[in-house]
């Protein structure tokens, strides 16, 4: 008796679903996209755990611009800035809005863990207007530059919470750690520093828990790139989770161990 229970505990472990990392999340995303119709159910109820690279605030790129998790160093104030702060789904930002039924839900925060970005150069037609008014026929100018095809997906939490979803207590959308801290330290400070996002997938809006759709409209992405003939569209992708535990881990100055800095949730 005892050798069949072992059996079937052992049988009962192994039937249990992976915890999926950011690897095994995207892969999951991008195999429910082959399926529409489904709005990946089968994704439901799965556990994941997701790692994010805390990056230089002020590096001009897509990751950068979407990440959840920067840094920045005031010299002046030699002070260092370490900034968790989540997006949020809007009618403004995103073009299945209203389509999906994301009205009637508190707002969605969002996570994201997987950027890509693809850049292509660009013609870009502009109207001209000779001399001005009545001085002529208004012509087309081209102009290089360039655009940013993205691949985007991520977390989608409401907040505040609701009954079956949100953030761990504490926890707020923008969240800002501020020390002070001598120049030369900082490098040692930053590298290796994650956040890790813990949580479990659930389905909010109708059909399931994704929801696929495009960035609403052309971004000029100045405050991106610095380029004002650089624009940005986004394919985007997000499963609406529950998060349960958001951890910050030190990073080289821990002496090689990941040093727990902060946590929210159990």
């Amino acid at each position: 008796m005892i050798v069949s229970i072992l059996a079937v505990s052992l049988l009962l472990a192994g039937s249990a679903p992976q915890v999926l990392d950011n690897a095994g999340l995207t892969t999951a995303i991008q195999e429910a996209r082959e399926t529409p119709d489904d709005h990946g159910q089968a994704l439901a109820g799965r556990r994941f755990k997701i790692i994010l690279p805390v990056v230089y605030g002020d590096r001009q790129n897509l990751k950068t611009y979407k990440s959840p998790a920067r840094w920045r160093y005031d010299r002046k104030k030699r002070e260092l800035e370490v900034t968790v702060g989540l997006g949020q789904i809007s009618s403004q930002n995103y073009d299945q809005f209203d389509e999906q039924g994301l009205s009637v839900l508190p707002d969605l925060q969002t996570t994201y863990f997987h950027v890509e970005e693809r850049k292509v150069q660009t013609n870009f037609e502009k109207r001209v207007v000779p001399g001005g008014a009545g001085m002529g026929a208004v012509g087309v100018a081209s102009e290089a530059g360039i655009r940013s095809l993205g691949v985007s997906y991520g977390l989608a939490t409401p907040y505040p919470q609701t009954d079956a979803a949100g953030l761990p207590s504490g926890f707020k959308p923008l969240m800002i750690s501020r020390v002070n801290m001598d120049p030369i330290g900082v490098r040692q400070a930053v590298d290796g520093m994650v956040v890790v996002v813990e949580g479990e997938v659930v389905p909010l809006a109708n059909g399931g828990p994704l929801i696929c759709g495009k960035f609403r409209g052309l971004l000029s992405a100045e405050n991106v790139t610095g380029d004002k003939l650089n624009f940005l569209s986004d394919n985007q992708c997000f499963v609406t989770s529950n998060i349960d535990r958001v951890s910050v881990y030190a990073g080289r100055t821990s002496g090689g161990k990941s040093e727990l800095l902060k946590r929210w949730g159990k």
